[in-house]
């Protein structure tokens, strides 16, 4: 009998069976998925998703990440940008459930924005939630952009819901920011 893959349930999701992916064994001789050249696939994992969509790329954090899925969104962006040539607008979100980053996972955060700050033609800040303790994060936030001086009115945005970036998408791509945002929902990278 073959042997049967899941596509992981998210937000209350039924497990889709699918079959299993095509198998590349060129050069190395390992077998690996084998990709079209020319698309870009999202990615991702439990702790984070990815998506290039129209020009804007998107990342998705569920949890504070662990140095190895900073590698792989960096990966993913790289991937992005090599794709289009031209800085991107980013959007960076973190769930409502999100915990608070430890100092090690903060400073891995802030090193991998200014490494990339070249790559980022306007960066979106979006922290979910509508608690008090989401607030006070946002306040946080705030003060650590100005601190390591990446935030810039015209390049670093803090946001509390997605549908204040769509004007902002809007402007820098001349395309419909809100059509963006929906796609980015329906691909559950916003809420």
């Amino acid at each position: 009998m073959a042997k049967r893959f899941f596509n992981l349930p998210t937000f209350g999701q039924r497990a889709v069976p699918l079959r299993a992916p095509p198998v590349s064994t060129e050069t190395t001789g390992i077998p690996r998925p084998a990709s079209r050249p020319g698309v870009m696939v999202s990615m991702s994992t439990p702790n984070f998703k990815t998506a290039l969509i129209d020009r804007v790329f998107f990342i998705r954090w569920e949890q504070p990440p662990p140095m190895e899925d900073i590698q792989a969104v960096s990966s993913q962006f790289l991937s992005a940008y090599e794709q289009l040539r031209q800085p991107m607008p980013t959007v960076i979100t973190t769930a409502p459930k999100a915990r608070v980053p430890n100092s090690e996972q903060r400073k891995n955060l802030f090193k991998m924005l200014e490494d990339h700050r070249k790559y980022i033609s306007e960066l979106h800040l979006l922290m979910e939630g509508n608690e008090l303790q989401h607030n006070l994060q946002r306040v946080i936030v705030s003060a650590q952009l100005i601190v390591t001086r990446i935030y810039d009115d015209n390049y670093a945005r803090l946001h509390k819901s997605a549908d204040s970036i769509a004007p902002y998408l809007t402007a820098r791509l001349g395309s419909d920011g809100a059509r963006i945002i929906n796609e980015a929902r329906e691909q559950g990278l916003v809420l």
